[in-house]
């Protein structure tokens, strides 16, 4: 979370209010999302149902698909 205030700092000071309300927007859509309001409607429709589920599946398609950390 640190590394993301940090890069909104950064943000704001690059390019202004714009841009960091647009990231802050994406922000809190990652956070808390709008099932309601679905781009994908069977992902919507697990998260309201069985968040469990939902989050083990999160977790293990971005162990599949998502890019490895560097080593730090």
């Amino acid at each position: 979370m640190l590394l993301i205030v940090r890069l909104f700092i950064i943000v704001q000071k690059l390019c202004g209010n714009v841009m960091f309300a647009v990231l802050q927007a994406l922000v809190a859509l990652v956070s808390d999302p709008e099932p309601e309001h679905p781009l994908r409607a069977d992902l919507a429709e697990e998260y309201t149902k069985d968040r469990k589920k939902f989050m083990k599946n999160a977790e293990e398609f971005t162990k599949k698909y998502g890019e490895k950390r560097p080593d730090a």
